[in-house]
């Protein structure tokens, strides 16, 4: 019987506090561990520490850790580069085709996160929810391609470059400027008013224009000689008396102040220049500037152009010149002939001088112009009121006067609000400085659309001062903050003359040094079609006149 083999013993570890071995084999020792990929098909022999769930889980999905450069080393199944080729060919839908039976398909899809009517992105041009998106999608809309802006992929806008109102030459100095959103920020106590005096005679409003309607329209008649401007601060003898009175320290008219209280809503260019003397400013507008000519449309969300090359009787120029006219031809055409004396110089405008002290070292002078005054209980009762004409041109460019004027006049006047934000809270700033019972809006319209000389009334409209501030959410504060502001940065300089002038392109306003002579050789702005509103004495028409409507159909046109 043959020996037996010789069987090495083997050498068992006994470990107490572990399963397995309880050292590391010197050739495995330098080997990172990684563990093993889904695609191994590999895990632990035994894990008493998972539950059921989180086993089965495991099982099913592996391992989800990312691997190593050892691990990605090792070799791949060939499973795993397997993959079946799809050679069938797909047939191209007709364009334009829908499903029979899915007219609603694309009525609720998810975007954003978020479930939503319509498709593509919602954009602010959208309708509202609960209706299809469409117009303005980005990749996938109801019209697709990419977001032009409008319905029919027109091409985007051009962005245009509006003229200064006073060229800056080489010669201007720049000694501050300030942001109309930071303008806007700044507050000031709201001094109480005090009246100086009051001047010239006052006209009595007629309440008979209370009572017009669309279908009782009257016709705006003609004067010989409408007033389209003011005297100007440093030209009012009035104000040059308080002046070397000391009654004051700065001085304004109403227009003038009102247009640097509502300065961070303006869009087009306006300067106003200003001269210092001592420790008095005086705030004039410019010689044959357009300073008194009224905006149209300035903060509408699409303004009338103004193509020189192309003249229009829409242009912004002819629009100005034309609200300017309407505005002046209102104000004459509704108020009676009779009239009331406030003082000796009746022969002037009605006016009201008051003063605002804002500090002992500021106090601002301010002359108010008064545009008629109404009858209370008491014959020597007067409530004084300003008259302004809001001018519609175009029915089609927003909301059309003839048919809602009647029973939306509300609408009408929050529509007005948002396309002549400046100009109305400039209206605004003028009733609360003068201290007047209630402004007088009239709406004009032309009688033609093709016809910018012939005007008819549509209606009127009272509002009192402070409600009026309330909707257009003007604050007091606010106003006076931005008129303390330009009065510190100019009285910190010396003596001289400076500008201050809004930015056309740029919500910006500027303060300039200019020379003495900076407008001695500046000509005149005002454009020749504006004389055309003029009449002789023959030609003025009487109060309201009728004419025929063949008459209307002959008048002239801008050039």
């Amino acid at each position: 019987m043959t020996a037996p083999l010789p069987f090495p013993s083997l050498l068992s570890v006994v470990s107490s506090d572990s399963w397995g071995p309880s050292s590391l084999p010197e050739k495995y020792k330098d080997v990172p561990y990684t563990p093993f990929v889904k695609s191994e098909r590999l895990g632990r022999i035994a894990d008493w520490t998972m539950s059921a769930a989180q086993s089965a889980k495991g099982a099913a999905g592996g391992s989800r850790v990312g691997t190593t450069a050892f691990a990605s080393s090792l070799p791949v199944d060939d499973e795993d580069t397997f993959h079946i080729v799809d050679t069938r060919t797909t047939q191209k839908k007709p364009f334009g085709q829908r499903p029979r039976f899915a007219p609603n398909r694309d009525r609720f899809v998810r975007r954003d996160d978020k479930w939503g009517p319509g498709g593509g992105q919602n954009q602010p041009g959208d309708r509202k929810d609960g209706q299809r998106g469409g117009a303005k999608t980005q990749q996938g809309g109801r019209f697709g391609g990419q977001n032009t802006g409008n319905r029919w992929n027109d091409p985007a806008k051009p962005i245009v470059i509006r003229e200064p109102s006073v060229n800056v030459t080489s010669e201007w100095e720049i000694i501050d400027q300030i942001t109309s959103s930071n303008l806007s920020k700044l507050t000031e106590d709201v001094p109480e008013p005090e009246t100086i005096k009051e001047c010239g005679r006052v006209r009595l409003y007629d309440r008979m224009f209370d009572r017009i309607t669309t279908k009782t329209e009257q016709k705006l008649r003609r004067v010989e000689k409408p007033n389209f401007e003011r005297v100007s601060t440093s030209n009012d003898p009035i104000i040059q008396q308080l002046a070397a009175a000391g009654e004051g320290h700065v001085f304004f008219t109403d227009s003038i102040l009102a247009t640097l209280m509502t300065s961070p809503r303006s869009v087009f260019s306006w300067d106003i220049v200003v001269t210092k003397k001592g420790d008095q400013l005086f705030f004039d507008k410019r010689d044959n500037s357009t300073f008194d000519h009224l905006t149209v449309s300035e903060t509408a969300n699409e303004p009338p152009s103004d193509d020189k090359e192309v003249p229009s009787i829409n242009s912004q120029t002819s629009l100005s010149m034309e609200a300017t006219v309407v505005n002046a031809l209102f104000a004459s055409h509704v108020a009676k002939e009779s009239s009331r004396v406030l003082s000796d110089d009746a022969d002037s405008n009605s006016r009201r001088y008051r003063k605002f002290e804002l500090d002992d070292e500021t106090i601002v002078v301010c002359r108010c112009d008064l545009d008629a005054a109404v009858e209370g209980k008491d014959e020597n009762e007067l409530q004084f009121c300003l008259l302004r004409a809001l001018h519609e041109w175009d029915p089609k460019t927003g909301v059309n006067w003839r048919k809602q004027l009647d029973s939306q006049r509300g609408a009408v006047l929050a529509t007005e609000m948002h396309d002549n934000a400046h100009k109305m809270a400039t209206w605004c700033a003028q009733a609360l400085l003068s201290g007047v019972d209630f402004i007088k809006l009239g709406y004009i319209s032309r009688h033609s659309v093709r016809d910018p000389t012939v005007h008819v009334i549509l209606g009127t409209q009272q509002c009192k001062p402070p409600e009026f501030a309330s909707q257009m959410n003007i604050n007091l504060k606010n106003l006076w903050g931005a008129v303390r502001y330009f009065v510190d940065v100019i009285r910190k300089e010396s003596d001289g003359k400076y500008v201050v002038m809004k930015d056309p392109n740029k919500p910006t306003i500027r303060v300039y040094r200019v020379p003495a002579n900076a407008f001695d050789a500046v000509e005149a702005r005002i454009p020749r079609a504006f004389h055309q509103y003029e009449t002789t004495e023959a030609e003025a028409e009487p109060l309201h006149s009728e004419l025929p409507i063949e008459e209307f159909e002959g008048r002239r046109q801008f050039s």
